[in-house]
């Protein structure tokens, strides 16, 4: 179950001070991740990046390796939902962790959805374990919605996406405030 994780681990080799730091990040969310497997108290999604270069296909991977909604609808408000199903029911026993590795192929073919994506990821992960239930996204009769934890771990190739995109905004935007702000419950991992 975990060997997407391991193979990102094993495969990545620090190239510079600061992927020496991330890498050990990974090293400890990975043995968090495996000790929460092992004692059956989360759920691992694997996302596999290179099926998700386009939209139509990342929601298609999505929608298959999360099979939490039936009859999903391949769009932006369906996979807000399919986040959100994380909460509800017996869903919300369990801590949920998407692991999405070579994330950048998708920024790569379509630079606009990806950061869509992302955002939507980090939002509702964040709504999901502070219950900021907002009346529109969750009307009151969804009374078994709980408190859930949903981490997303976004693993990309940094020397693909600083070769098309401001490196230093990218490391501001994502690496600092959002690993390192407990306000929000995911990770980018740039290796």
């Amino acid at each position: 179950m975990l060997s997407k994780l391991d193979k990102i681990i094993n495969s990545n080799k620090p190239r510079n001070a600061v992927c020496t730091s991330e890498n050990k990040n990974i090293n400890i969310i990975s043995n968090y991740i495996k000790k929460e497997v092992q004692n059956n108290e989360c759920i691992l999604y694997e996302i596999d990046g290179s099926k998700t270069l386009s939209e139509k296909s990342f929601f298609k991977e999505f929608s298959n390796k999360m099979p939490l909604i039936k009859g999903f609808g391949h769009n932006m408000a369906a996979f807000m939902d399919l986040l959100r199903t994380c909460g509800y029911g017996s869903n919300s026993d369990f801590n949920h962790y998407i692991l999405w590795d070579n994330a950048h192929l998708l920024y790569k073919n379509n630079p606009d959805f990806f950061y869509e994506v992302i955002d939507i990821m980090f939002g509702i992960s964040k709504e999901l374990v502070d219950c900021e239930k907002e009346k529109d996204k969750f009307p009151l009769e969804f009374v078994d919605w709980e408190p859930t934890l949903l981490r997303c771990f976004i693993v990309a190739d940094l020397s693909i996406l600083k070769d098309n995109y401001d490196f230093t905004k990218l490391h501001d935007e994502f690496w600092n405030r959002i690993f390192y702000d407990r306000e929000s419950n995911s990770e980018l991992l740039m290796l």
